[in-house]
This record gives C-alpha cells, structure tokens and sequence, in this order.
C-alpha cells in the first residue's frame, strides 16, 4: 500500500513535471536558454526547485548581475546540449533518469553536465548507470582511453575510478592486446603488470611494454633500429620504464628472444636485474626473491603452460638424450597444451623406464650373488641321489 502511494506519488510529480516544463501559461520565474545555433532549446523551471538541487543555480540565481525580463530570471547555458539539460531537469524534479542504455555516450554527456551545474546526487547515479557490469563493460573497455583523460581531469569521479580499477585487474590481458595500449596512463600499465591474471608471453609482455616506453618519448624512435639512438634517448627510456622493468619476468623469456629482444635493450635494464636473469639464462639459477611481484600463473593457460613446459625441460635436461629428444620437440611450434602432454609423457617414460632397468639390475645381482649357492644345492641332490 505504502509503494504504491509513493510511485503514484512520483507519477503526479512526472507529470506536473511535463506540463510545468513545456507550458507557458504556468507558475514558472526561470527562463533557460540552453544550447546554440540549430541545437537549441528553451526550458522554463522554478527558481526554488534549481536553487535547492544545485549549488551552481543557487549561486547563478542569486546573483544581482542576474538578468531579469518581465520578473523572469534568465540563464544562458550554451555548452550543455538540449537533450542533456532535458534529462538533467527532469531529474532535478523526480530523481530519475530517462535515458536510451543503448547509447552510454549519452550517460557520459550527462555525468560531466551534471559537474559543471554542480549535481553532486546526479553525479554519483550516472556513475552507478555507467559502471553497472551487466550494460557497458565491454563500452568501457573499448573506450578505456577516453574513460582514464576523464578521470584523469575529474578525480572525484570515485565510483568510476573504482570500477575501472576492477575492470583492469579482471581484463589485464584484453587491455594488453588493444590498439590503445601505448597511449595509456602509466598507473593503468603498471596494474596490468602487477595483475596473476595477466596471460600473455613474456616476450609479448615486454615488447608491448617496449612500444609504450617509446611512445611516451618525445622523439619518434624506432626500436627496431637502435643505431640511429643516443645514449640521451636510452636514458629517457629508462626513466620512463623505470616503474615496469621490475615487474617483467625476464627468466619466463627463452633465450633466443632474450638475446634478440632484451639485450639489445641493455641500458634502459638495472644492473642487478640483467644479471641476474643473465645468470639464469647460463646457469638455469633463479635469483630468491626474483625481482617481479607477479607470482607464477595457476590458471589453465598457454602461458602458463609454457612455463610449466620450460621448468619440465629444465629438468630433464639432466640427461643429455632425453634433454635433446626434448629440444627437438620443443623447436617445433606446437600448441602449448599438446607441448606440455609430450614432455608429461616423456616424463612419465623416462621415470617408467628407469625403474624397469632398477629392478633388472637388482634381479641381475640377486642372481649373480645366489649362483655359487644354488650350484652346491644342485650337486648335494646328485650326490643323494646316486646313493639312493
């Protein structure tokens, strides 16, 4: 009974709302010209109702330098859209919104309105619209770029800056791969690396890192022909990589794309770090702790099983056949998945094997020990029996 006493409530306001907004023989004192040229609209409001729902009205509406005709306030507001000031007023008289959700774009314009006419309520809805994970994920990571310089110039935009701090730690691989990456922030770029769900090559990894540390460089470079760099353009490089290098996990990089791809780099890497991977690269010695704060991935994935792979190869290595069978194998481009059954197989094989030649010998030495024994056995049963 109650609800619906409130919507009927709400439905009166709605209405009232329609035929105070486009009638002009009504109670209305504020006349609103909003938008310009061919997108323009005129609005009619009640001074009350603006000044109590926003700060920027209040001020405007009680300011001497207001313009007055006929005991009609009158407000210019060229750089908001008809359209959006539509649904701004009517929120400001129901607390609703009344928006198409097939067009977020829409909900954005509103948001950086409702900023502007200081609609601190307004504000926080659109975020919670926006950020609503069954509607606009996928919107948001297309338009991740946009979304950060937006951020970027309105912090207090609190529910959104949460939201796509969620969106990058559960999307850190499809962000990685986007044509956007190289342009975004810096704190977008070190969360995806500091992300276990991000499941991509490390060479991957390090050369998308790469192409984002040269395009925050003032001059255009081309990492591909390093002879044309000055010592001054590594040293740039290196101040602004010096927050990620320590998040790549150079020892997942087999030493082929190592040498081709990283020590070329060499100046931009901290002395302790190429070392050390150095080291493991010659030796197969992990550095305790490794510098990357990303532990090793759990999940289910090609890269994750690469690595599982490479340990395994690693330590079959131990013996020189095996270890070559392996290398074999490993040169061809297999999928990752049916990569890790055969060394899996060959595993169980060698152990299968080595236990069946351990019981050969062990029967081999019982025998060889027990033969001088069964030989006096066999010739005490002779000699019985030539006296029976």
């Amino acid at each position: 009974m109650a609800f619906q006493l409130v919507q009927n409530l709400f439905d009166n306001v709605n209405k009232y709302f329609n035929y105070k907004q486009y009638s002009t023989d009504t109670n209305y004192d504020v006349i609103l010209h909003v938008g310009e040229e061919q997108d323009y609209k005129k609005f009619y409001a009640h001074s009350a109702t603006l000044k109590v729902k926003s700060k920027y009205f209040e001020s405007a509406l009680s300011s001497r330098w207001i313009n007055k005709e006929d005991d009609y306030y009158i407000l210019r507001i060229p750089n908001i859209s008809p359209k959006v000031f539509e649904i701004i007023l009517r929120f400001m008289y129901t607390d609703t919104i009344l928006t198409d959700k097939s067009n977020p774009f829409l909900l954005f314009d509103v948001l950086l309105a409702a900023d502007k006419l200081c609609l601190e309520k307004l504000i926080d809805y659109t975020q919670i619209l926006i950020t609503d994970p069954t509607n606009y994920t996928n919107f948001l990571l297309d338009n991740l770029l946009e979304i950060c310089n937006i951020i970027s110039l309105f912090p207090h935009f609190r529910i959104l800056q949460r939201h796509i701090t969620i969106l990058v730690r559960n999307y850190s691989t499809r962000i990685f791969n986007s044509q956007y990456f190289i342009e975004l922030p810096e704190s977008i770029v070190i969360s995806c690396l500091e992300n276990d769900n991000l499941n991509l090559y490390e060479i991957d990894i390090w050369n998308n890192v790469l192409d984002w540390g040269i395009k925050q460089i003032s001059k255009k470079l081309d990492k591909h022909k390093l002879e044309n760099w000055s010592t001054e353009d590594f040293m740039e490089l290196e101040e602004k990589l010096k927050k990620c290098i320590p998040l790549i996990r150079f020892h997942h990089i087999n030493s082929k794309d190592f040498y081709n791809a990283v020590v070329p780099f060499q100046p931009i890497i901290p002395g302790r770090i190429f070392n050390g991977v150095l080291k493991y690269h010659l030796t197969n010695e992990i550095l305790t702790p490794f510098y990357s704060v990303r532990r090793p991935n759990l999940r289910e994935s090609e890269a994750s099983l690469e690595n599982k792979t490479t340990m395994l190869l690693n330590f079959l290595e131990s013996d020189k056949y095996l270890g070559y069978l392996c290398s074999i194998i490993c040169e061809k481009k297999f999928h990752g998945y049916f990569k890790f059954i055969i060394f899996l197989f060959l595993c169980i094989l060698y152990f299968w094997l080595t236990a069946f030649v351990i019981h050969i010998i062990m029967w081999l030495i019982m025998i060889y020990t027990m033969h001088a024994t069964v030989r006096k056995f066999i010739d005490y049963l002779h000699i019985e029996n030539r006296y029976l």
